[in-house]
């Protein structure tokens, strides 16, 4: 198990600033998402919470069955535990996106704002649209000195194979597949469901919601995030060009200015509430 803590937290003491519960997607950790703390660290700081789910990085596996449920319940557990009443916004990629919009859903009246980055909409890969699998740029010298493990996952993953984006690659993805738990990972693709999944759902949530997403993305794609606009009013969609899954390492100064927008207009909501 890794010499570290199951969560990273940043900024002030607790009701000094926002909390920001932050979480991964599947077979990664926190590390994953450090490289936006730029972003998240905007002044005045929001108190960052880096979490490490059940079975990544740090955080023990949960036991059988350890789907997708599971890790709902053990997210909303965290959130009693940790922070109490306080309210709080909620930042997840990938599948940590489909965790963070079932955590909105238990907690409505404690949300400030949602951040959702290539979010998992359709659990099931079958309900999801897809773009066909696209290589826009390919450094063969690079890809041939790569171990081979790590090559694979690269070429999989990303759509600009170069030498800047394996550097982003190395640092903030595979440190946390090296670290993930296999038998949990497969638990957790025998029960990879929500019933029904939030997209379905007909409430709605009104605060500052910003999904990002990867135009060449073949693993969620980005047209079915726009299916969420219906349960989210006051949501902003980006689609950034020359990007798959991981867009924040492929375009990390896109991410990192649509994430800084959508805590300014997380904020302005915040204190307008406030005055109410």
């Amino acid at each position: 198990m890794p010499d570290r803590p199951p969560e990273a937290t940043f900024g002030q003491g607790a009701g000094q600033e926002p909390e920001l519960v932050i979480v991964h997607g599947n077979g990664l950790d926190h590390r994953n998402l450090l490289m936006l703390d730029q972003a998240f660290a905007a002044e005045p700081a929001f108190r960052r919470h880096y979490l490490d789910l059940p079975g990544y990085g740090a955080t023990p596996s949960l036991h059988s069955p350890g789907g997708l449920p599971e890790l709902a319940d053990w997210l909303e557990d965290w959130v009693h535990r940790h922070l109490g009443r306080r309210r709080f916004v909620a930042f997840g990629q990938s599948m940590g996106g489909l965790l963070c919009q079932e955590l909105a859903d238990r907690m409505p009246e404690r949300i400030l704002g949602l951040g959702l980055l290539a979010p998992v909409v359709f659990p099931r890969t079958e309900e999801r649209t897809l773009p066909p699998r696209t290589v826009l740029e390919e450094d063969t010298q690079l890809l041939a000195r790569l171990p081979l493990p790590a090559r694979e996952n690269f070429r999989t993953m990303t759509v600009l194979q170069n030498e800047a984006t394996w550097r982003r690659f190395a640092a903030q993805i595979l440190p946390g597949t090296e670290s993930a738990n296999l038998r949990a990972m497969a638990r957790l693709a025998k029960r990879y469901d929500l019933d029904p999944v939030p997209v379905r759902r007909r409430t709605q949530l009104r605060v500052p919601v910003v999904v990002i997403s990867g135009a060449q993305d073949h693993i969620v794609g980005s047209q079915d995030a726009r299916l969420l606009q219906r349960r989210y009013p006051m949501m902003s969609h980006h689609v950034i060009e020359r990007t798959g899954h991981n867009v924040h390492v492929e375009q990390p100064a896109a991410v990192v200015c649509a994430v800084r927008h959508w805590l300014g207009e997380v904020k302005r909501w915040q204190q307008q509430e406030g005055q109410r």
